[in-house]
């Protein structure tokens, strides 16, 4: 990213640091500018006939995850507050080794196929167990899904598994060098591990020109949905993040052109400085740190890997209980109120994972239902839709258009 940012610069793109997008402004159905606000809690107001969404996934929702930090799914509430469309917000991709917290992940599609075991608390091979010695059957969702079930019948080291490299020769493990754990050049051999929250498949529903369901809005990378169906491959996300980014940018850049200066009404404005500013001044007591921890445990516990529907019911009562909460937190400076802000997004954007993954009673990819172990072409060969109406939530399904190919039945 580096190299991109000084090639922009040379280019004259002006950079605004420390800014948070608190709202899209919309006027007449369409996208006319963004507000925001910086780390001194100064409101900004951004006109522009486009704007263009690249803001990442939502893996900070999780207890344990791969993502930078704050990345909690401002896009996806982004866009569902100005009255997007999102689809299939149910299919969050889990990377089955990580050390740590979730970070960094380990390759273990590279170590597993060298000579490396993964063995439970009683040593027993968890790929044998599993059925997933074949390379073929050895996905990220197989593979971390079988990891929890370890964990969840008692048969884990606590939350976590055992890697033992032990069984790798000296040599490939000078060839696998690159990408093993810094430890391994030190001697160390094993390694506890869990999987992590890695991706998400679900996003923003755009067309081949990367729109929207709203004029004058763009999309690009993981904030999109529709580009990996319902489980992400390696590799991938890096060739739809080129391809999908030259064409959401050009498309604005071309609207921009088209469309000239835009105004907004004052009234946009004024409702929007209000919100924020009632934030601001609220004299809670709640900590946003520790609800943010609370909403991690939730839904690694309740939307992780393995879903039911009592636990996904339960989230959602949680969930409000977590809102109602985060309504009185407080909030003692411009970077508290960032943080304040994109909390309440985050939950949000759980909500919208509860609910489709509650609607979807099937398994699918990286969406697995306990309750509803099979998957049901005949019923949900189709993608979840999720848009806001008079302020309610509001789920529907759409049939899944092929266009080059269609699967057996």
């Amino acid at each position: 990213t580096f190299p991109l940012r000084r090639y922009a610069l040379s280019c004259g793109v002006k950079f605004l640091e420390g800014v948070l997008i608190t709202r899209l402004l919309l006027q007449e159905e369409q996208v006319v500018g963004a507000m925001g606000v910086d780390t001194r809690g100064q409101v900004l107001v951004l006109l522009a006939a486009a704007v263009v969404l690249a803001s990442g996934g939502l893996g900070q929702l999780y207890l344990r995850n791969d993502n930078a930090a704050g990345t909690i799914g401002d896009g996806y509430a982004l866009a569902y507050e100005a009255g997007a469309t999102l689809m299939d917000m149910e299919f969050v991709q889990f990377y089955p080794l990580s050390l740590g917290s979730g970070n960094p992940a380990v390759f273990y599609e590279c170590l597993l196929g060298a000579g490396g075991k993964l063995v439970n608390k009683f040593g027993e091979d968890i790929l044998a167990r599993h059925d997933l010695v074949h390379p073929r059957q050895l996905t990220r969702d197989r593979l971390s899904r079988a990891m929890a079930k370890e964990v969840a019948e008692g048969r884990g080291f606590g939350p976590s598994l055992l890697l033992d490299l032990g069984d790798i020769s000296a040599e490939k493990l000078r060839v696998l060098q690159p990408i093993l754990p810094k430890a391994v050049r030190g001697g160390r051999r094993r390694y506890w591990v869990a999987p992590t929250a890695h991706f998400q498949m679900g996003g923003v529903r755009i067309n081949e020109r990367a729109e929207t369901s709203i004029s004058g809005l763009y999309a690009a990378g993981e904030v999109c949905a529709g580009l990996h169906g319902a489980n992400r491959l390696s590799g991938n996300a890096l060739t739809e993040l080129w391809v999908f980014g030259s064409l959401a940018g050009r498309e604005a850049a071309r609207r921009a052109r088209e469309t000239g200066r835009v105004r907004a009404a004052p009234g946009l404005i004024s409702d929007e400085v209000r919100r924020l500013q009632k934030i601001a001044s609220s004299p809670g007591e709640e900590r946003p740190e520790l609800l943010h921890r609370q909403l991690k445990e939730l839904m690694w516990d309740k939307v992780g890997l393995i879903r039911e529907a009592p636990g996904l019911q339960q989230a959602l009562e949680e969930l409000i209980s977590l809102e109602g909460r985060w309504r009185r937190s407080s909030v003692r400076d411009g970077r508290e109120l960032q943080r304040v802000l994109k909390l309440g997004r985050g939950l949000r954007v759980s909500q919208m994972i509860c609910w489709a993954a509650l609607y979807r009673t099937e398994s699918r990819g990286a969406h697995y239902r306990g309750d509803y172990p099979e998957q049901d072409d005949d019923k949900w060969l189709c993608n979840v839709l999720l848009s806001q109406k008079n302020g309610d939530m509001v789920l529907s399904t759409e049939p899944v258009k092929f266009t080059q190919l269609a699967p057996a039945r």
